[in-house]
């Protein structure tokens, strides 16, 4: 019955995103997958790569803050950007 079923925006709760640096893909792709998952309630993974800080705060912040063996751009502002 449809009244069992989860509402969209407890199960958009759940979704995420594969973590792929901004040079995986390109900046453009990176923050429309980071808005896209915001907006439906999901996460984005930043990737090894880290991220633009003007992306902090707004809804192409990625929720997911990756860090690598190398901690390329990983500062506490980084961190504190993470959910």
């Amino acid at each position: 019955p449809l009244e069992q079923i989860e509402p969209r925006t407890e199960l958009f709760k759940r979704f995420d995103s594969a973590a792929m640096s901004i040079g995986a893909l390109s900046p453009e792709a990176h923050e429309a997958l980071a808005t896209a998952m915001n907006r439906l309630g999901g996460y984005s993974n930043s990737g090894e790569g880290g991220e633009d800080p003007r992306r902090f705060g707004t809804e192409r912040n990625s929720r997911i803050k990756q860090i690598a063996s190398g901690r390329f751009g990983v500062t506490p502002h980084y961190l504190t950007n993470a959910d």
